[in-house]
């Protein structure tokens, strides 16, 4: 009796300084508007495993794989690529998803693959390469909003077109929530007349996945209907808010032709998924949140963030805070303010070769107008 009241009281601890957090969590890509999940609860008593492949694992009889495929169909919607030629599962986060594809884009490749990205690319990127060993990776650098340089780009792949690439691009920056120009990026790979064969494209849209869909820029959309575009990750706690991490592996199901994968007698699948046991549960909250959230309110939702953080950047330039902005990001990249604000408002710290430390903060659903005032106000006096 006496361990559960302390339990309990623990729990209370817990949930009274995570409420009081979640106002000021303005340095991480996370919506912590997620009250709304508490109806998700008594699913909580069933270890739900899917286990192995959505599409051909059997993953025992607690399972939620039927859910798993309708959620990879609707996400294949958004991301404009047909049932028939999707192939995905969900993931604990976009590290492992971005990891799924380089080890998919490697086999493919035969292990001879280059891995070319961006400077300001996610350290998953990085970290893919060194758990799988792939060949070499290549930085380019990034202009001053984070994208990927262009002429940089085209000028390796003049000396280099010779090789097999993996490239790996960007739709919403950790740092500055910029977007790679992935359509000019293919149209300098194919100047180069670098053969279809001799490379895979990866889109890591772990922020812009669930933002493109949503607005009017297709000079910013990376998905599917880009005929050059292999696989694409998605997070769903940065948008949907979801108390977990939680991401979609998607990939054109004719990548995985040349690919053997072994049979799995433990859970009757083909060993195509990074992991074997996998969240249950997230991918139907996922799936029900969507569906029930819908299109139309995902786009009022997502204008809403991008207002906001057009209202940040103009607040911050308006005390003189000298600002970063990328259209049609929820981030806003600045300098950075007292130590004492960057601890208490969750924000990262970038130093620059100059000396100057700037930091970043993203409008997600939580922060409301008011929140930006206050810490705008607080940017500024300290």
């Amino acid at each position: 009796m006496k361990n559960n009241v302390l339990e309990k009281q623990e729990i209370l601890k817990l949930d009274n300084y995570f409420s009081k957090e979640r106002k000021k969590c303005f340095g991480l890509q996370i919506n912590q508007s997620t009250s709304d999940c508490s109806m998700f609860a008594r699913l909580l008593k069933h270890t739900l495993n899917n286990l192995g492949d959505p599409f051909d694992g059997f993953g025992g009889q607690v399972h939620t794989l039927g859910y798993e495929r309708e959620l990879i169909f609707l996400m294949a919607d958004y991301l404009r690529i047909s049932h028939e030629e999707v192939w995905g599962y969900t993931t604990s986060g976009s590290t492992i998803s971005n990891i799924q594809a380089v080890h998919l884009a490697n086999l493919k490749l035969n292990n001879k693959g280059v891995l070319v990205t961006s400077n300001q690319a996610h350290a998953s990127i990085e970290k893919s390469v060194t758990l799988l060993r792939v060949k070499e990776m290549v930085e380019i650098e990034a202009d001053l909003y984070g994208k990927i340089d262009l002429d940089k780009f085209s000028d390796y792949l003049a000396k280099n077109r010779d090789k097999s690439f993996i490239f790996c691009f960007t739709s919403g920056t950790v740092s500055k929530g910029a977007y790679d120009d992935v359509n000019k990026l293919i149209k300098i790979i194919k100047d180069h007349k670098i053969p279809r064969e001799r490379y895979h494209i990866h889109i890591d849209a772990a922020l812009g996945g669930l933002i493109t869909p949503f607005i009017d820029a297709e000079e910013i959309r990376a998905d599917f209907s880009i005929p050059e575009v292999d696989s694409i990750a998605v997070s769903f706690h940065k948008r949907l808010g979801v108390p977990f991490p939680s991401s979609v592996f998607l990939v054109r199901k004719n990548n995985l032709k040349t690919i053997q994968y072994s049979f799995v007698n433990d859970y009757n699948s083909l060993d195509t998924t990074i992991a074997g046991s996998r969240d249950g549960l997230s991918p139907f909250i996922v799936l029900t949140k969507l569906k029930s959230i819908g299109y139309e309110n995902m786009v009022l939702r997502t204008k809403k963030i991008l207002s906001k953080a057009t209202f940040l950047n103009n607040q911050l330039i308006a005390k003189g805070i000298p600002t970063i902005f990328n259209e049609h990001s929820p981030c806003v990249y600045f300098k950075a303010p007292h130590p004492s604000v960057i601890k208490e408002y969750h924000l990262p710290k970038y130093r620059h070769a100059n000396g100057d430390v700037y930091t970043h903060a993203f409008t997600m659903e939580h922060i409301s107008k008011n929140n930006i005032v206050d810490f705008v106000e607080q940017c500024s006096l300290k």
